[in-house]
């Protein structure tokens, strides 16, 4: 019973980031880094800006305005570089479009 009740539970929260990634593409259409920088590429992946080990609350998990679409290199370039360096550049980025 508890394990089907944690499969449940995966289930919903994976329709529910399907959601929200669908959302997110929808909005920002292209890698807002990239975009940042002048160069167009297309949406690969959808980051948390705020991660999910550092604020695991609902209103931030399934927050569009905590996620933005980016493509691969930018994904790998956040992950490397540390998310701080980046935070407050892309709200700002999410804000203005």
């Amino acid at each position: 019973p508890r394990a089907k009740r944690r499969g449940r539970q995966l289930a919903k929260e994976r329709t529910r980031w399907k959601k929200i990634k669908a959302e997110v593409k929808a909005r920002d259409l292209c890698c807002k880094l990239c975009w940042h920088k002048g160069v167009y590429s297309p949406i690969q992946e959808v980051h948390h800006i705020i991660p999910r080990e550092v604020h695991d609350e609902d209103d931030y998990v399934w927050n569009v305005d905590n996620c933005v679409g980016l493509c691969r290199d930018c994904h790998h370039e956040i992950h490397s570089d540390g998310w701080k360096k980046y935070k407050d550049l892309l709200q700002q980025i999410i804000k203005e479009d």
